[in-house]
């Protein structure tokens, strides 16, 4: 992380805050993971890159970072990849999924850690903003069936570029981010392991309790439609939106997944997070002692553990 040197104070807080971290490991016989089935392998299946535009590449403290465009399916995207330059062998490539409002800062930091750590990385922009006012439930299902796909044709393309490991890839997803990267590690075989932090399960419960200000709006314009009655939107939510982390889960390997929760955390209600994770199987977790936002703190710990991880898996 680029940031001053912390104070002795600083240092003597997060010696405390990490003593309040707990790591649950792997379930000793984990579930086998489940077939996907032949309609999600059409859903989830990988569009073509119609064209790719680098933009701009420096070299900053070690790390290649390129920015650019990807057209895919008649959207341009943007994207940027972090790769280590300068060290021996292909860096392993690690696909990042943001939060719901992007959190570039975050992204960077963490692209530029992992990449002075030896991993290259990217990130791919969302097509639109999701949880937009006046959004439907299908045009929102089709927007995360979209992210998923496009996020599958951008992994295939970052691991054709110079210094990455075209053999597979990791993926990190934070939040809405980690929900996504579920689908995307049940769907895409190049991915190896994934680390999903601050996640959860049940979309439709999420949607209508998360204390995050898009969702609690989104839901409560949709709320409208169904005669102010949650039970007949979660309903609907279910037949009509078609992304669901807790099913696809069933189809990862637990062991490939490092699982992180907050303790505290209300935008994503712990019954949900506790859902996801006994989904996956029962993963190897870190639970951290914040609430959603403030996990951030912890952000260089877990990029530590998170390499450690990968470095396990080869």
């Amino acid at each position: 992380m680029r940031t001053s040197t912390p104070s002795v104070s600083h240092l003597v807080c997060l010696a405390a805050l990490l003593a309040g971290c707990s790591t649950t490991a792997l379930a000793p016989e984990p579930r086998p993971a489940a077939p996907l089935s032949p309609g999600d392998r059409e859903r989830y299946s990988v569009p073509a890159i119609d064209r790719a535009e680098i933009r701009s590449t420096k070299v900053e403290g070690g790390v290649e970072i390129t920015k650019g465009l990807l057209t895919i399916e008649g959207r341009e995207l943007e994207f940027s990849t972090w790769i280590p330059v300068g060290k021996p062998g292909l860096a392993t490539f690690v696909d990042i999924l943001p939060i719901l409002a992007g959190g570039k800062s975050i992204v960077r930091d963490l692209g530029m850690d992992l990449a002075e750590r030896g991993f290259a990385s990217g990130t791919l922009e969302r097509p639109g903003r999701t949880l937009r006012d006046h959004e439907s439930i299908e045009e929102l299902g089709e927007n995360w069936t979209a992210v998923v796909r496009h996020e599958r044709a951008f992994l295939g393309w970052a691991l054709g570029r110079p210094g990455v490991d075209p053999s597979g890839a990791g993926c990190v997803g934070l939040s809405l981010g980690g929900m996504l990267a579920v689908v995307v590690t049940a769907v895409e075989p190049r991915v190896r392991w994934s680390a999903i932090c601050i996640a959860g399960a049940d979309l439709p419960d999420i949607l209508l309790h998360s204390n995050e200000i898009r969702a609690r709006r989104w839901g409560g314009e949709r709320l409208a439609d169904f005669d102010q009655s949650p039970r007949k939107l979660q309903a609907a939510l279910r037949e009509r939106l078609g992304v669901e982390p807790a099913r696809l889960a069933l189809s990862v390997e637990p062991s490939t997944i490092l699982f992180v929760r907050a303790a505290f955390d209300h935008t994503m209600p712990g019954r949900n997070s506790a859902l996801l994770w006994e989904c996956l199987g029962r993963p190897e977790r870190i639970t951290l002692p914040t609430e959603h936002y403030t996990s951030a703190l912890f952000l260089p710990w877990i990029t530590s553990r998170i390499v450690d991880f990968a470095r396990d898996k080869g």
